[in-house]
């Protein structure tokens, strides 16, 4: 995982959440009428544009380097390749008539709220219209699952070597592992194995694409347990505000005008903010009151992002949470300690691979339907995009826009 470190990288996204937080604040509190206020051109075509879409999304213009395209010395080490695999469409069959559908309450009620100006443009693209209220497009197809049918084919080209690893109802595809047979005894055995199991998916029914990630790609990230310095930390410094001592905090908070936030009112409350990142040492003092009303760890797959006391893993991820959630006066207070937070677990902190962007856009589709109303991820993925490839076609811009269309701000 890329973490940027600039002497005001900290200041300058606590900034922007806090103003994504303001903004997210009133958005819940706005009625219809303010929300059509606040409409915008930019807002409506790209809900439009994500309508007419559908399910039938390309994510990528082009085919990422396979990962048998390296050198001799990396080739050695690859046992397994990850794979997306794209469908056409999401049509039903007797034997996958049934759908269900995950969202809860608190995600309807932001897509509805938030939506509500675009309406009236997403009539246009639907017979009808004039019987449809706005309940009406709070369910697309972008949340109808993928069909299972098609996932079972694509498993059964061979399932001793490939298994699912996870799957976007979003971008209706599955990111599979194949694993290279040992018994293959060189590269070019290993590699023309490959290409047969890639060409028999392509020709599946219903498969849209398939492309290779590469794995060989990854930059070592250290990351130093979770310490203070004394030379940091003035235990007599005090700085109250309103009966609070904000301590350490004060200055950073004050100088991006947190503190008249906090000031008139505006703490987080009834603000769902989704933390993507390394992992979360939740037992720190400071977290004590954090309201954490969901987790997931997508590397491992499991429901705990915190690891023992002193893993690396934790350092990053509990950096931005306590930036934020902190509030432990007389020593720290966060940004926005009063919001409720969804913790994800997505980034690797010992090596960069692409297989993070699947964690990634398995969280954020989580985090939507869990009813986030921020999301926050201070990474980015710049060993294997280039400059010309940010065009807004790879599969994690996609799911960042469908997130966006749904009313979810991403930062």
């Amino acid at each position: 995982m890329i973490i940027h470190r600039y002497p005001i990288s900290i200041s300058i996204m606590i900034k922007l959440l806090l103003v994504l937080v303001l903004f997210s604040t009133v958005s819940v509190r706005a009625d219809a009428s303010s929300q059509d206020a606040i409409a915008d051109d930019e807002f409506v075509s790209r809900a439009i544009q994500l309508q007419k879409e559908k399910v039938k999304i390309n994510p990528y213009s082009h085919d990422i380097v396979s990962p048998f395209n390296v050198g001799n010395s990396q080739k050695s080490s690859i046992d397994h390749v990850n794979l997306w695999v794209y469908f056409t469409d999401k049509k039903k069959t007797t034997a996958n008539s049934t759908t269900t559908i995950n969202l809860n309450q608190q995600s309807l009620s932001r897509r509805s709220s938030r939506s509500e100006h675009a309406v009236g443009a997403l009539k246009n693209i639907y017979q009808n219209s004039n019987s449809k209220s706005s309940a009406d497009y709070v369910i697309d197809s972008f949340d109808v699952p993928i069909n299972q049918i098609y996932i079972d084919r694509v498993v059964a080209v061979d399932s001793s070597l490939i298994s699912v690893r996870h799957r976007s109802n979003w971008l209706n595809a599955v990111s599979i592992t194949v694993r290279l047979d040992n018994n293959l005894s060189t590269l070019d055995e290993k590699e023309a194995e490959l290409s047969k199991l890639v060409k028999r998916i392509k020709t599946l029914p219903n498969v849209l694409k398939v492309i290779e990630v590469s794995q060989i790609k990854s930059t070592s990230s250290e990351q130093k347990p979770l310490t203070a310095s004394k030379s940091l930390i003035n235990e007599d410094l005090v700085n109250l505000v309103n009966g609070v001592d904000y301590a350490q905090s004060f200055k950073q908070l004050s100088q991006i005008n947190i503190i008249d936030a906090h000031t008139n009112g505006y703490t987080g409350k009834g603000v769902t903010i989704l933390i993507l990142d390394t992992g979360f040492y939740k037992d720190h003092e400071s977290l004590k009151n954090c309201k954490i009303v969901g987790e997931h760890n997508f590397i491992d797959n499991t429901s705990e992002t915190q690891g023992p006391l002193g893993d690396p893993q934790n350092s990053h991820g509990t950096y931005i949470l306590s930036n934020l959630a902190a509030y432990q006066p007389g020593k720290m207070i966060g940004a926005a300690y009063n919001a409720n937070y969804l913790l994800a677990k997505t980034e690797i902190v010992s090596k960069e691979i692409p297989v993070e962007e699947d964690y990634f856009i398995s969280a954020l589709e989580w985090g939507e339907s869990q009813g986030v109303d921020v999301v926050t991820a201070s990474l980015g993925y710049n060993e294997w995009y280039k400059y010309w490839d940010l065009t807004g076609d790879s599969a994690i811009s996609k799911a960042v826009d469908i997130a966006t269309g749904k009313g979810v701000v991403v930062y």
